[in-house]
């Protein structure tokens, strides 16, 4: 007999099982106002939390654009007030608040994006201090991003994520990157975590499709391309990475090697403003490694490069947006590696009612960049003919440097040629759409609805024409019928639907537990096409009319559900317990395995909290000390 898990039911008993919260009453008081800067860059902060307890209510408002925050209704007394911002050190100042006035608290806050007190989402179920968790969560802030000379998202995580190790699947142009962050990995696999964006899972293949130029008859190319090589880099506000175990609680069996959430900017309250970014460049390569010296002046050059990106944001205290543009066009350092990219974005953001806030966005993003025949292509390819000896089976002297200049322009003007001819391209175009509702129905209760869509079309196209095979002597003058098109297209179109909710409960001065629940549907549609021909005419770039065509086809689809619960107690901060479950099903598991359970536990212990150990030795000398225990399947 089977049985069937009941998933909304079981849902709808864990939010009911929040418990419930009775309104404050209204109270007469005065109003505490001030502004949130950088404490570095005196650059006023948008976004920051700011809250303070009342009769163990939380009253609490966000910075506008400008930094500027105003709590109302604040009862008279002694208040202590909290500023909170994800990526910067939590802080908090004391005010005495009299009735009928306005006090001023201003507050500058540390950027310590691996200081124990910098707010995280991911893995959490909501906004929670790293104080509090047991496990490692890294954040990339905006202040560093900024400062980054990196050109692409993966280029910056190679030096900001301390547990993992990225590297380049290929050099060629637009293709991505390979993470490793736990486990046993080898060189045909590897461990990448998932992507989010804005609470939207991305496609992060990072592999070669199924289907793709790799495996043609003409082998053109060995590379690879995912999502996180469109991002651009000035749309993105910071980026958290939580790796491993600790992640499958709340994301599921696909995130056994951990979650990499990106988080793009936002537009706040105030008035617009508009920015316009210009840069140009050239890349000059690294060819100190090359043996022949005359390598560099074949195939490689002085590649310009132009960026320009432009927007505007702003809005009211009940509206905001964002709108955002770049374009891109690159030489490389590859002679005929010319590539553009192209995008836009927006965000907008809207309070609804007194207690919920919709946030918004949408992004578009295209890439065309050639592919270069590598080492397994076959045939010619550069490095091989010109770094191997190889050069000696096209006519020439197997040490370029001893070339003489005519023997030198004729093999300059083979490999010009071999180069030119050469038409591999890949073109992508991706969109994705996060749409998001905040609903907090009581000051203890925060609780959130996310639905999303990921599309990415790419297409790769390898055109080997009759006169690059009779230029690289491959075939002899006057053939006619060996050139071939290959082309593969892969549609990925991924949905991510979201709910959750967090509760947070203080009794007294000493004990606090906040706990979430949730439920999540992630569906993946992959769809693949392989369409060939052979015995083409040169010029011809369809199928249409050649002498031999092929075509195949593949689809997957893969569905991942589950619900989650955990609670996070604490005992003066100082000792703090984790505890979380999760039930998971996938579609990949077959039909004959039931729904998987994914279980956490942690402990902290802040060792630099204790009387004792402050007896031994100073904040100056160490400014904190943490013990930390986790299990996570």
């Amino acid at each position: 007999m089977q049985q069937r898990f009941r998933w909304p039911l079981v849902c709808i008993a864990m939010l009911a099982a929040l418990g419930q919260a009775t309104p404050a009453l209204a109270q007469a008081g005065g109003t505490i106002v001030g502004k949130v800067t950088d404490d570095r860059s005196g650059v006023a902060l948008p976004g920051a939390q700011i809250s303070t307890m009342v009769d163990t209510k939380d009253r609490s408002a966000r910075s506008d654009q400008d930094g500027q925050y105003r709590l109302i209704d604040v009862p008279a007394g002694s208040r202590t007030v909290t500023v909170r911002m994800i990526g910067y050190a939590v802080k908090t100042a004391t005010v005495t608040v009299v009735a009928g006035q306005t006090a001023t608290v201003n507050v500058s806050l540390a950027v310590r994006p691996l200081d124990l007190d910098a707010v995280v989402v991911t893995g959490q179920g909501g906004e929670i201090s790293k104080r509090r968790i047991a496990t490692t969560v890294d954040v990339v802030s905006r202040e560093v991003i900024e400062a980054s000379p990196a050109k692409r998202l993966d280029e910056l995580l190679q030096t900001t994520l301390p547990g993992a190790q990225v590297r380049m699947t290929s050099g060629q142009v637009g293709t991505t990157s390979i993470m490793r962050t736990r486990g046993v990995t080898s060189v045909s696999n590897n461990s990448t975590p998932v992507i989010y964006v804005d609470g939207v899972r991305m496609d992060n293949l990072n592999t070669i499709a199924t289907l793709g130029m790799n495996v043609s008859g003409v082998r053109a190319q060995g590379a690879a391309t995912s999502a996180i090589a469109d991002l651009p880099m000035d749309n993105i506000d910071r980026v958290e990475f939580i790796p491993g175990g600790a992640a499958t609680t709340l994301y599921g069996s696909d995130a056994a090697n951990g979650v990499l959430q990106i988080f793009t900017k936002r537009g706040a309250a105030g008035a617009p403003k508009v920015y316009f970014e210009a840069r140009d460049g050239y890349d000059t390569p690294q060819t100190q490694f090359n043996f022949f010296k005359a390598t560099k002046d074949l195939i490689y050059r002085n590649g310009r490069t132009q960026q320009y990106s432009a927007g505007i944001e702003g809005g009211t205290n009940g509206f905001t947006y964002s709108l955002s543009g770049n374009v891109r066009a690159s030489e490389t350092q590859r002679v005929y590696g010319d590539n553009t990219a192209f995008g836009f974005r927006t965000a907008v953001g809207a309070n609804v009612g007194n207690k919920g806030k919709y946030q918004g966005s949408f992004s578009y993003n295209e890439t065309d960049t050639p592919r270069f025949r590598n080492g397994n292509a076959g045939g010619y390819t550069s490095l091989w003919v010109l770094e191997s000896g190889r050069s000696s089976a096209f006519g020439f002297n197997n040490n370029i440097d001893s070339l003489n200049a005519t023997d030198a322009a004729a093999l300059k003007t083979f490999v010009n040629n071999a180069e030119r001819l050469q038409n591999n391209r890949v073109f992508t175009r991706s969109f994705q759409t996060s749409q998001r509702l905040d609903f907090d129905p009581f000051p203890s209760v925060k609780a959130h609805v996310t639905f999303g869509v990921n599309n990415r079309f790419s297409k790769e196209r390898a055109i080997v024409t009759n006169e690059f095979l009779i230029a690289t002597k491959a075939y002899p003058a006057g053939t006619t019928d060996r050139g071939s098109i290959s082309n593969y297209e892969r549609s990925f179109t991924g949905f991510t639907l979201e709910a959750g909710a967090q509760h947070t409960a203080s009794f007294g001065n000493d004990l606090s537990v906040i706990s979430s629940v949730g439920t999540q549907l992630f569906r993946n549609d992959d769809v693949q096409v392989q369409y060939t021909a052979t015995n083409v005419r040169d010029g011809q770039e369809t199928l249409a009319g050649a002498g031999v065509t092929a075509s195949t086809d593949l689809a997957y689809r893969v569905a991942n559900y589950g619900i989650y619960g955990q609670s996070n107690i604490s005992w003066r901060e100082k000792y703090t317990v984790e505890l979380g479950v999760r039930l998971d099903k996938n579609t990949a598991f077959g039909a004959n395995t039931g729904a998987q359970t994914y279980p956490k536990v942690g402990l902290v212990w802040a060792l630099g909290n204790e009387d004792w150990l402050r007896k031994i030795i100073t904040e100056k000398y160490l400014s904190d000390v943490r013990v930390r225990a986790a299990y996570g399947v």
